[in-house]
């Protein structure tokens, strides 16, 4: 078993009454109380981590289809705008080959 090493500091009035009554309405002492708090903080600091780094993955994908988006707009004014008539299957062709990755 791991040796457990004294944590202390400071809480203003407010917050002190705040983690007691906390701590009763659980059941438990104070410092049990607090010594969840700071686990359980510690536990969802490395969740956050974990969801930055989702948040950051999705940004690029977001990006990544806005990109694919502005194509698919820019091909559809072009093509709109034209004379020329584009078939069901060209357009399917079009889009297999510039919107899926």
């Amino acid at each position: 078993m791991n040796k457990t090493i004294p944590v202390s500091f400071r809480l203003d009035a407010e917050s002190k009454i705040q983690i007691e009554k906390r701590a009763e309405l659980k059941g438990v002492r104070v410092s049990e109380f607090a010594r969840e708090v700071v686990l359980e903080a510690l536990n969802d600091e490395s969740e956050l981590a974990k969801l930055r780094m989702q948040i950051s993955t999705f940004r690029q994908e977001l990006s990544a289809i806005r990109e694919d988006l502005a194509v698919a707009v820019k091909a559809l004014l072009v093509t709109s705008s034209s004379k020329e008539t584009v078939t069901p299957e060209d357009a399917q062709r079009w889009v297999e080959m510039n919107m899926n990755s």
